[in-house]
């Protein structure tokens, strides 16, 4: 399995603006007033990645007879 990672997909000068999960391709946006300070983006996109979880990778399947 391919090891998931944050990709910055839109940049708004020298600040990440938007990324997006390698793994999954989910999408995740600064929000505006964060956009103002390079650090508050950066940890706002690394905050939301950190807390997602990909779709598809639960491993809570039930087998049923």
């Amino acid at each position: 399995m391919e090891k998931r990672n944050l990709r910055v997909v839109k940049w708004l000068a020298s600040t990440p603006a938007a990324g997006e999960c390698t793994q999954c391709r989910r999408q995740f946006s600064v929000p505006l007033p964060a956009l103002r300070r390079v650090l508050d983006a950066q940890e706002s996109l690394r905050k939301q990645f950190t807390e997602h979880k990909c779709a598809g990778t639960d491993k809570k399947e039930t087998v049923r007879a």
